[in-house]
């Protein structure tokens, strides 16, 4: 396990979200920010079996993955989300720090025990800061769009929002994956509308049972019900929930 802290603006944050690092990111918005709730409500991860002839990919260990987001505006302002991130490890954690007035990190501690279970942990940065690791990981995406409507939540709106990919999986991961209990993170970043103020944007980390499906797919859901499924629309990341008689 490695052991970093990174300082700073999401930027910061997103180079430091390679799984196994402690990432410690510190608040230096001025006002109010409002909040904002990002959940996985729905995963997957899906082992891909490529023909021979499919060149550079057959042989490999190679994973496609969906992280379905319930973003949430719990102010009255209208808000631009375009800064999506989530991740899927075997263990993760936050951990604690004291900032000092001139914005410096000390006493950072992590815990020693971070077993499963299926709590949801939530941070938002105050005046401090929120420190967040993570070891043996599966998958980690992060996204961030040009401002445009799509972006826009009005006050007191949940939206949902997918973020997908394709990545070369572990040994180590797939172990996790069919052990069934691992844990998620989703951060969302942006603005107030028509102001330089950010959100503050909900850190979550919680541990979920996945469906073990032959092996080679892995589903976690709460959003679906049996006669729904998704359409993702757009530029590939809004959601709508489709009902099939």
């Amino acid at each position: 396990m490695i052991s970093r802290l990174v300082a700073g603006s999401l930027l910061a944050l997103m180079l430091g979200m390679v799984i196994g690092t402690p990432i410690l990111v510190q608040n230096l918005a001025l006002g109010e920010p409002p909040k904002v709730y990002a959940e996985v409500v729905y995963a997957y991860f899906g082992l891909q079996p490529f023909n021979q002839n499919v060149s550079g990919l057959y042989g490999r260990q190679v994973m496609s993955y969906l992280f379905v987001l319930n973003v949430t505006n719990l102010s009255d302002q209208l808000v631009i989300v375009n800064n999506f991130q989530a991740s899927a490890a075997e263990s993760m954690w936050f951990f604690n720090a004291t900032v000092s007035a001139t914005g410096h990190y000390f006493n950072a501690t992590e815990p020693i025990d971070f077993e499963w279970d299926n709590k949801t942990q939530v941070r938002y940065m105050d005046r401090g800061g929120v420190g967040f690791g993570s070891s043996n990981g599966i998958v980690s995406r992060s996204e961030s769009f040009q401002e445009g409507n799509l972006y826009y939540w009005s006050g007191n709106t949940s939206r949902l929002v997918a973020l997908t990919g394709m990545v070369e999986v572990s040994g180590l991961a797939l172990q996790a994956l069919k052990a069934g209990k691992i844990f998620v993170f989703s951060n969302v970043g942006g603005k107030v509308y028509g102001s330089r103020l950010s959100i503050s944007g909900a850190y979550v980390i919680k541990g979920i049972e996945l469906q073990n499906i032959q092996n080679k797919e892995f589903v976690y859901n709460i959003l679906l019900k049996p006669n729904q499924r998704l359409l993702i629309t757009g530029d590939g990341i809004e959601v709508v929930i489709v009902s099939e008689s």
